[in-house]
């Protein structure tokens, strides 16, 4: 798997992807701002929200 892979190719539809945020989400305990879920279209780009997650609660 290359990180900047599309998540469709991948076979993660726009639900699937939906469904993964909501899990991180819970996971977490924080929210991702949907402006930037919809931006999300690659496995980099998920980590790179948690990432900014984890800044914010350190």
């Amino acid at each position: 798997m290359v990180v900047d892979q599309p998540l469709k190719e991948l076979g993660i539809d726009s639900l699937m992807t939906i469904e993964l945020v909501v899990f991180i989400e819970k996971m977490l305990q924080r929210q991702i701002p949907e402006e930037r879920v919809g931006k999300i279209r690659t496995c980099d780009d998920i980590f790179r929200e948690v990432e900014s997650i984890l800044k914010l609660a350190s």
